[in-house]
């Protein structure tokens, strides 16, 4: 499944372009649970598990229990230390968190329809529609988002709301609408609905990434990344959570196992003589039976040998398995929760698997669009000394520095003075003829030219073109990705075009279904000092398939990958 110049609203592991990642997975932390500041990573602010809970991060949340954070709708992890998302819904109004789902979207951001004569406009948090103007007549009321000087064209198609219409021969107003299944697949330029690309509440599964059908419909949109393939359920439309990690070693009973690479359970590396014989903690089983009052770590289960020195029993279970402390027999503290999130200036950090320290996740454009709450870069609103907006108080505003939104730049004398395509207060008012863009709003001057009338909202301020009075297609969707050989490519912040994000090994490494590079191959191995790795099963990074100690040295070559005997 390609993604190519598609609809992915999510980046995977490695997030390559600011303002394009999504929120997936777990990241929400509440403060309750923590004291103190992070050490790990670089930069300040986060937040590290204190007090006599031995490691273990208090439950900041019921089981069962669901929140809202902006439009993102979490319910409490398993651990209880932490949310994970379920849903991104349309907007935070659309956000239940007591009925625990989203709420079905009335229209979609910057969508117009016509109620006869009047043009109305999607409400902001998408529940419904507001009145904007009246036009002429019902012919004069286009749904692109304007009254129009003439009546519509015999013959004509436009989209209002999920209704495709035609004008009608006489040009007295629209034909009674067909309904398309979405907004999003009524199509005025082919005159016809298209058909949806997925059925509504499906998911999907391309590699790693758990794919959602958009709210339009017209395509699976990436709703998260799962630690394997073999862990993403698109039946239940959840990334099932991993059993291990990778390169844990396991006791069950006597029996010694080593995280499988698909992170579900464990492979057998071999057979101890008994329980008491099998030592997690060396990944191997010992010649003599486990002693008294001596400690393991059986995955993140801390373990003192049992009395009778037949087995293990267990002490108590660690956040991970690199909190297990067995030289001080306990639970070393959690630097974060997993999933959470915090900023270091610009830098996106997430707490790494282990709960150890912060590792970098993605650059964001600004400080000011690096949210921690939300686990995300926010798209950069605006380009600072290129958009421009007027107030209808005359104000002039320009683009702020950290690109979060605008600032009064200059107070013109009226409206009709403000010229935000220069960036300027005009000496005179604007002609009836100018055209200007205001962000991403294309604009008309009033006929007693006090103003200026909105006549149509374009998807970014750089697609507005006042030259030829038109919002210009967008070339790619918001985060869309794309590969030209070796270079992945991603959607620009004004959705104008591709442009380089990295440029990966080879064309084969490339992956614009997930916007990242593949850094290895399938069942590649290399040494690391005398470890032997192997490629994980996202491809994504090496973990350790064998440490081969001080009895052996790791080879490896083009048909060999072992420890080789001293």
């Amino acid at each position: 499944m390609s993604f190519s110049r598609g609809s992915l609203l999510l980046v995977g592991p490695l997030l390559l372009a600011a303002g394009c990642q999504a929120v997936f997975g777990d990241f929400k932390v509440d403060d309750r649970a923590f004291a103190g500041s992070a050490t790990g990573g670089k930069g300040s602010g986060g937040a590290s598990a204190q007090g006599g809970t031995g490691g273990v991060v208090a439950g900041i949340c019921d089981e069962g229990e669901r929140q809202c954070v902006g439009p993102v709708l979490q319910s409490c992890n398993a651990k209880r230390d932490g949310w994970t998302n379920e849903q991104v819904c349309a907007s935070a109004g659309l956000c239940d968190a007591k009925a625990g789902k989203c709420v079905d979207a009335t229209c979609q951001a910057g969508a117009f329809r016509c109620a006869d004569s009047v043009l109305q406009g999607c409400k902001e948090t998408l529940d419904g529609w507001k009145d904007l103007q009246t036009c002429i007549s019902a012919a004069h009321c286009s749904a692109m988002g304007s009254c129009m000087d003439a009546p519509c064209k015999a013959g004509t198609f436009q989209c209002n709301g999920a209704g495709l219409e035609q004008c009608k021969a006489d040009q007295t107003g629209w034909g009674d609408p067909e309904p398309c299944t979405t907004a999003a697949l009524c199509n005025a330029k082919s005159g016809r609905c298209d058909p949806p690309a997925c059925e509504e509440g499906s998911f999907d599964c391309a590699g790693t990434a758990l794919l959602a059908c958009n709210a339009g419909r017209t395509a699976y949109a990436p709703m998260a990344v799962c630690d394997s393939v073999a862990l993403c359920d698109k039946a239940n439309g959840q990334c099932i959570e991993p059993t291990c990690q990778p390169a844990e070693f396991h006791c069950d009973g006597k029996v010694l196992g080593v995280c499988n690479a698909d992170r579900d359970g464990y492979d057998v590396v071999d057979t101890c003589a008994t329980a008491a014989h099998c030592s997690a903690s060396t990944k191997k089983c010992s010649a003599v039976p486990c002693a008294l009052n001596e400690y393991q770590c059986n995955g993140a289960e801390l373990q003192k040998c049992s009395a009778d020195q037949m087995g293990w029993d267990s002490v108590k279970t660690c956040a991970s398995a690199a909190l297990c402390d067995k030289t001080n027999k306990t639970c070393s503290a959690a630097i974060c929760a997993t999933g959470s999130h915090h900023c270091a200036g610009s830098e996106l950090q997430a707490c790494n698997a282990s709960q150890t320290d912060w590792v970098d996740q993605t650059a964001c454009a600004t400080a000011g669009l690096c949210d921690a709450a939300g686990g995300v870069c926010k798209p950069p609103v605006c380009q600072p000394g290129k958009d421009f907006q007027c107030l209808a108080s005359g104000d002039l505003m320009e683009c702020k520095l950290d690109r979060t939104g605008y600032q009064l730049k200059k107070t013109c004398i009226s409206e009709a003075h403000c010229d935000a395509t220069a960036g300027a207060c005009n000496p005179a008012p604007c002609a009836t003829t100018d055209y200007q863009c205001s962000g991403a709003l294309l604009q008309k001057c009033k006929p007693d030219r006090t103003g200026w009338n909105t006549l149509l909202t374009c998807a970014t301020p750089a697609l507005c073109n006042e030259v030829d009075h038109v919002c210009d297609p967008a070339a790619c969707d918001v985060c869309g990705y794309d590969c030209d050989g070796a270079d992945l490519l991603v959607c620009n912040a004004g959705r104008t075009d591709f442009v380089k994000a990295e440029t990966c090994n080879s064309a084969a490494h490339c992956n614009d279904a997930a916007g990242t590079c593949y850094v290895c191959d399938p069942d590649e191995y290399r040494c690391s000092a005398n470890v032997l790795l192997k490629c994980k099963a996202d491809r994504l990074g090496f973990a350790e398939d064998t440490d081969c100690g001080t009895t052996g040295t790791c080879f490896v070559d083009a048909t060999t990958h072992e420890c080789q005997p001293l």
